[in-house]
């Protein structure tokens, strides 16, 4: 992914993957239905960065492609290595990030062993009942315990943890989610990170034909979110701007 700045400075973010297909099915992820295939070896995701390198220095190392990071932890924790060694790649730290579903335990884990990394919670939801509609795999990991690792996250780092919001029309965008999203968030010192959802096309094709056709909220709708949260509860957010708009999920 190439990005340009306002200040037409350019930046490259590799955003990889840990998996092939993924096991938490996610049901505004096209992936998600696809079910796990299998976990990617060490190499295999390093080799992602280094075909970007091919081409142009590399900037930032998201990993938010297919797959959950932390259920092929060690794999993921072998690349970081690789990635951060001062005679390899020396990427600073603070130029990865991890995103996760919210395994709970890994998370802990993961904090301990790189405070230095920034970690990021797919939360999209602010209570249990709309997260497992969205992420049925939710069930395993209680909505508490989520934000016990936020703070713990902020608490052991003396950072801000991101927090990743898919913004969907209709499901998880009325106010008075947003509002409780806000009351949730407001005390807890993140980054807000608001997501419009990227419409599946093709639904006769494969696995897409079982994804619901979510929709992402209008510019005004998203902005009146924006204020909201901002205005009302003085968290910080930003909203992700739209790449790869023709890639399913």
């Amino acid at each position: 992914m190439r990005y340009t700045a306002r200040n037409g400075s350019r930046r490259t973010s590799v955003c990889v993957s840990s998996q092939i297909g993924c096991a938490m099915g996610c049901t505004f992820c096209a992936t998600g239905t696809m079910g796990i295939i299998g976990n990617l070896t060490p190499g295999e995701i390093v080799e992602q960065v280094l075909w970007c390198l091919a081409i142009e220095p590399v900037r930032n190392v998201v990993f938010m492609g297919m797959g959950e990071p932390l259920q092929n932890y060690q794999a993921v924790c072998c690349a970081i290595d690789t990635l951060i060694r001062k005679d390899i790649f020396s990427l600073r730290h603070s130029r990865i990030t991890v995103s996760t579903m919210g395994l709970v335990d890994r998370m802990v884990q993961f904090i301990d062993t790189y405070p230095t990394i920034p970690l990021a919670l797919s939360l999209h939801a602010p209570n249990q009942s709309l997260r497992q509609q969205l992420i049925p795999s939710a069930h395993q990991y209680p909505f508490e315990s989520l934000l016990q690792v936020v703070d713990y996250y902020g608490q052991t780092t003396g950072k801000r943890m991101l927090i990743e919001y898919i913004v969907i029309e209709g499901v998880n965008s009325d106010d008075a989610t947003i509002h409780e999203l806000g009351r949730l968030l407001t005390d807890r010192g993140v980054l807000l990170n608001l997501i419009p959802c990227n419409p599946i096309v093709g639904a006769d094709v494969g696995a897409a034909a079982h994804v619901p056709s979510y929709v992402p909220p209008t510019p005004d709708r998203l902005g009146e979110i924006c204020r909201i949260l901002c205005n009302h509860y003085r968290i910080f957010v930003t909203v992700r701007r739209g790449f790869g708009n023709d890639i399913w999920g």
